[in-house]
């Protein structure tokens, strides 16, 4: 039975515990960590951005394209730690270490809900 390639350039699956595939799990956990900053950030994003366009943060009358640039924005913002721990958790899973499966499911998780409840949130207040 023949084994699939795993990207190590020479052919062979990579070993359990490679250095590459250890690198990732600390990558998938790094990436995990900073969400936390990332609703900080995220926040200041979405408020500079609404006030760069004349808009006060807490404003009813915010048009949509507006909300759509700074909230599009801070959301980004937001998402892309999950999405990274979630890229590098499957990655060092691919090379034959399971350890990266939590943060990067978790991180996928995480980036998945705060997106879902940013889109329901932007519907239910219109």
């Amino acid at each position: 039975m023949a084994h699939a390639s795993h990207g190590n350039g020479a052919g062979r699956p990579m070993a359990p515990g490679s250095a590459r595939a250890r690198r990732d799990v600390r990558r998938a956990w790094l990436f995990l960590l900073l969400i936390l900053p990332a609703f900080v950030l995220a926040a200041l994003v979405d408020r500079g951005l609404l006030s760069l366009q004349g808009y006060d943060a807490g404003e009813s009358s915010v048009p949509l394209h507006v909300t759509l640039v700074a909230g599009g924005s801070g959301l980004l913002v937001l998402i892309v730690p999950g999405v990274g721990a979630l890229f590098y958790g499957l990655r060092a899973r691919r090379h034959s270490d399971p350890a990266g499966t939590a943060p990067g499911l978790a991180g996928g998780d995480v980036a998945a809900a705060l997106l879902l409840l940013n889109i329901v949130a932007l519907v239910l207040g219109r």
